[in-house]
């Protein structure tokens, strides 16, 4: 994971600011902060976002991807395995708010678990598992974007090899 980390980085101008959506504990926020980035961490969920603010010593945004309104705010969004959790017919609007998030020239990286459909697992979460197809479909209706990458990656998830999709994208 940490070589996907700096390649987000070398994306970015140095000091920037981006925006860790679906941030967990803050893992990927104390990254970014100790690399000299000023980060906004947003996760949906009210208990994560405040484990995150002990985490980081800062306020957390509680709010849903689906959500956001930001214009054009962020260098970079960090969408490390959070846009799983949301149903595929709302992924082409979660996009497009993504996109205007984003200052031109910004750059977006989100992962999937790679698969087809949508679950629910044993703790009662959804998940919307897709390919890299699906993915592409998805951004070919943002307008003013580069696909950087699209790529399978095969990373362990607690003690099992899980296939991902990682996506990299850059405003126009």
């Amino acid at each position: 994971m940490s070589q996907t980390l700096y390649r987000f980085l070398e994306y970015l101008p140095s000091k920037g600011h981006i925006l860790d959506l679906g941030c967990g504990s803050g893992r990927d926020t104390i990254f970014f902060q100790q690399h000299g980035y000023r980060v906004t961490a947003m996760d949906a969920a009210p208990e994560i976002a405040s484990i995150c603010s002990r985490n980081i010593g800062q306020e957390v945004l509680v709010m849903s991807a689906q959500s956001m309104d930001e214009r054009e705010c962020y260098d970079g969004i960090w969408a490390c395995a959070s846009l799983l959790h949301i149903p595929e017919m709302e992924l082409g609007d979660t996009l497009h708010r993504l996109n205007v998030a984003l200052k031109p020239g910004g750059v977006c990286y989100m992962s999937f678990k790679k698969g087809q459909g949508e679950r629910w697992d044993e703790k009662g979460r959804f998940f919307f598992d897709t390919t890299p197809d699906i993915i592409r479909q998805a951004l070919s209706y943002l307008e003013k974007i580069d696909i950087i990458d699209i790529e399978e990656q095969i990373r362990p998830l607690r003690g099992k090899r899980q296939a991902w999709v990682n996506v990299f994208f850059r405003k126009g």
